[in-house]
């Protein structure tokens, strides 16, 4: 026996000892490795969620954006369609006005035909007057 006793049991025990702080070593070791691993999905996490909320700021954006450009363009198809409601309508008008001054204008080739038919049977006239008055004059 030693000064403190039984040191075979006194070693079995540091042994022991020893093996638990072996232990606690390999728990502190996986538990800081853990917490490592922790920290990374956190990271990620952070950044997952920094990257949704700009996806879903440009995503609303985008959108926003769109709906604007869809609501001008309605805007300016509803004005062309005016607009080509009056043109169609203007045409309508000047359709009717073509219409009577082509009548006019058959009236007005009529009474030119009859004209032109009236100066050349005077003319004729003139022409046989000339004549006869030279023929009495000789």
């Amino acid at each position: 026996m030693g000064l403190f006793g039984d040191d075979s049991r006194l070693r079995a025990d540091l042994t022991v000892k020893e093996k638990e702080v072996e232990d606690l070593k390999q728990a502190l070791q996986n538990a800081n490795s853990e917490i490592s691993e922790l920290k990374k999905e956190v990271a990620s996490a952070s950044a997952n969620e920094i990257m949704n909320n700009l996806i879903r700021s440009l995503t609303t954006g985008l959108t926003d954006s769109c709906e604007h450009d869809l609501k001008e363009i309605q805007s300016n198809l509803s004005n062309n369609l005016t607009e080509l409601e009056d043109i169609e309508h203007e045409s309508c008008d000047n359709e009717e006005e073509m219409s009577a001054c082509s009548t006019d204008v058959d009236s007005m080739t009529i009474t030119m035909n009859s004209l032109l038919e009236h100066i050349t049977s005077t003319f004729d006239q003139v022409s046989t007057l000339n004549t006869n008055v030279r023929v009495s004059l000789m």
